[in-house]
């Protein structure tokens, strides 16, 4: 399941329970219609509730981080324990991994 909502111009979405090709879709959605049609560019990821990462999500969701790097964006990532830290890859400038929600405005500044 997806939930999202913006907050001082970050897009928050939390990705709960387990994935399925519902949520996958859901997901590309979402970002795609963020992205595109109104332009976000600032993305915090609560994967706090969700069960496992499978291969098929991680390699869309990977795409739809380099769409938003392409569109000059930034990503913060909570909620994913240490031994799933850095799944997707990493980057200096524009892809953060933190603790918890109270760490995303310490990465992304508008």
């Amino acid at each position: 399941m997806i939930y999202s909502n913006i907050k001082d111009g970050v897009l928050f979405i939390s990705i709960e329970d387990y994935i399925n090709d519902s949520t996958i879709n859901n997901l590309i959605n979402e970002i795609d219609y963020m992205l595109y049609d109104k332009g976000m560019v600032f993305y915090a990821f609560n994967f706090n509730d969700l069960d496992s990462i499978d291969y098929k999500f991680k390699n869309i969701f990977q795409s739809k981080l380099i769409e938003i790097f392409l569109k000059c964006g930034s990503v913060v990532i909570y909620g994913i324990n240490k031994t799933c830290n850095k799944i997707f890859g990493s980057r200096k400038t524009d892809l953060y991994y933190v603790e918890n929600v109270r760490d995303v405005f310490k990465f992304i500044k508008l």
